[in-house]
C-alpha cells in the first residue's frame, strides 16, 4: 500500500508491493535468490525499513520514494561506513510501483532505549560519531548565522508567561550567549565538520553487543557540538511529549547513562580530533533549548495537541543547566515523580493554559 508522507511523497506501508517487486526482480536476475523479506520495521519521513534475511545474515531494505534523496543517503553511508558488504542499490523505479531501494547488510537491532545504554554501546556510538566528525573542511562556521540564531532564540522570551516561568535567568542566559558570541567568535568559528544532522535517540539502535546509527540522509558541514546538543536535549525532549509513541526512558534512575555516553562522546572527539567540545556545547545547548520555547513562542509548538506546559518547564529548567555544564546528567526523578509528570503532560490541553498566538 502506498500512501502519502506529510510532503506529500508517497512511501510504501506495507510489505506487500515491496514483495511483488523483489520477486520480479530475482526472477530476472537482479537479486540473489536467497533474499527473503521479513516484514516492515518502520516509516519515516523519507523512507521505509524493512527487514529481510540474505545467506542466514540480517539485512535492511531501505525504500525510498525518491531516487534523489536516497542517492544522498548512499553517498554519506559509503563515506561514513566504509567496508559494509553487500550493499545492492535499486535505483531504477519500478513501471508498476514508483520507488527506489538499496539492500544492506546491519546487524539486528533495536531502537535504543535507556535500558538498553550500557557502557560497550556508548563507546560504540562514540567511536563511529568521532569518525564522522574527522571529516573537516576549510570553511569555518558562520558567526553571522549564530547572531541570526541567537536572534530567533530571543522570541523563546515571550514563552515563559505562558509557563509562568521567571523569565530573569533566561533573559540572563541569552545575554551570555550573547557575549560568548561577541567575545569568543574565534572559538565559535571552527573550521566545519560532516554532522549527522538528525542525531536523536531514534536513529540509535542497539544491536549486541554494541550499537549503530541509521538515517544518513540529513548529513552536513556544521559544528559537531550542533550535533550533540540535539542529541542530547533529544533524550528528554520532545518526543516524550508525544502521547502516541513510545519513550526513550524504560526506567527514570537511568539520566546518569546519558551524561557517560555525552562523556564518552566529548572524550572520543577530543582524542580524536585533539579539541574539546565542551566550550562550544555550552554555547549550542542552550541555544537549541531557547529555539524549542521560540518555536512555542511563535505558534509552531512541536509537541502535541500544541502546548504541554509540564514539558517545556522542564526543558526550560535543563537549558539552564546546560549553560553551566552541557554534560550535566538528567536529573533522576523517582518513579512517582516522573509518570506523574508525564501523565499530567498527555492531559494537558490548551483549555486552561494560554496558548501560542495563531
Amino acid at each position: 500500500m502506498l500512501v502519502p508522507d506529510m510532503n506529500h511523497t508517497p512511501l510504501l506501508t506495507s510489505a506487500e508491493p515491496l514483495a511483488a517487486h523483489l520477486l520480479v526482480l530475482q526472477q530476472q536476475g537482479r537479486l540473489p535468490g536467497d533474499l527473503q523479506l521479513v516484514g516492515l520495521l518502520g516509516t519515516g519521513h523519507n523512507a521505509s525499513v524493512f527487514a529481510a534475511v540474505m545467506n542466514d545474515t540480517h539485512h535492511i531494505i531501505k525504500v525510498y520514494a525518491s531516487a534523489a534523496q536516497m542517492r544522498k543517503e548512499l553517498y554519506h553511508l559509503k563515506r561514513v561506513s566504509p567496508g559494509r558488504s553487500r550493499l545492492i542499490v535499486i535505483d531504477e523505479p519500478a513501471t508498476e510501483f514508483d520507488f527506489v531501494f538499496f539492500i544492506l547488510e546491519q546487524p539486528p537491532g533495536r531502537q535504543l532505549l535507556s535500558g538498553g545504554l550500557t557502557p560497550g554501546r556508548s563507546a560504540a556510538l562514540a567511536s563511529q560519531l568521532a569518525g564522522l566528525y574527522q571529516h573537516c573542511y576549510a570553511q569555518s562556521v558562520s558567526v553571522r548565522r549564530l547572531g541570526r540564531e541567537l536572534r530567533y532564540a530571543r522570541r523563546g522570551l515571550t514563552a515563559l508567561a505562558q509557563l509562568q516561568l521567571e523569565p530573569a535567568p533566561y533573559q540572563q542566559l541569552l545575554q551570555r550567549l550573547e557575549v560568548q558570541l561577541s567575545q569568543q567568535s574565534e572559538q565559535l568559528a571552527v573550521p566545519q565538520s560532516l554532522i549527522h544532522g538528525d542525531l536523536w535517540w531514534p536513529n540509535l539502535i542497539a544491536a549486541d553487543p554494541g550499537a549503530y546509527i541509521i538515517d544518513w540522509d540529513r548529513v552536513r558541514r556544521a559544528d559537531p557540538a550542533e550535533d550533540l546538543a540535539k542529541l542530547r536535549l533529544g533524550f528528554w525532549f520532545p518526543k516524550n511529549a508525544f502521547p502516541s509513541r513510545n519513550f526513550f526512558w524504560t526506567a527514570p534512575t537511568h539520566g546518569a547513562r546519558v551524561a557517560q555516553l555525552m562523556q564518552a562522546i566529548a572524550d572520543a572527539y577530543q582524542s580524536s580530533l585533539g579539541d574539546s567540545l565542551l566550550p562550544r556545547l555550552r554555547f549550542y545547548a542552550p541555544l537549541m533549548g531557547l529555539h524549542l520555547l521560540a518555536q512555542l513562542a511563535n505558534g509552531r509548538s512541536i509537541v502535541e495537541p500544541s502546548l504541554r506546559p509540564s514539558l517545556y518547564q522542564l526543558l526550560a529548567a535543563d537549558s539552564l543547566r546546560l549553560a553551566e555544564d552541557p554534560l550535566a546528567p538528567i536529573p533522576d526523578l523517582t518513579g512517582t515523580e516522573y509518570y506523574a509528570l508525564i501523565e499530567r503532560s498527555r492531559r494537558e490541553r490548551l483549555d486552561g493554559h494560554p496558548g501560542p498566538p495563531g
